[in-house]
């Protein structure tokens, strides 16, 4: 388990003011990291599913419309 109070700041890639979300953007490499896969975990225990990781096998795989 991880305790969320040692994490000082955070500072996301972007933040959704209208949808509230959080969004990450790493590389699918760096995604699967320990390192970042711990900071995930935190940050998906304190936002939830406002939380996102975006790769860019998800930006390949996005049906545009």
């Amino acid at each position: 388990m991880l305790n969320l109070e040692n994490i000082k700041n955070y500072y996301p890639d972007f933040y959704l003011e209208d949808s509230q979300e959080i969004i990450e953007i790493k590389p699918e490499r760096a995604a699967k990291y320990k390192n970042n896969q711990c900071k995930f975990l935190a940050a998906e225990q304190k936002f939830g599913d406002k939380f996102k990781v975006l790769t860019e096998k998800w930006l390949l795989n996005k049906k545009w419309e």
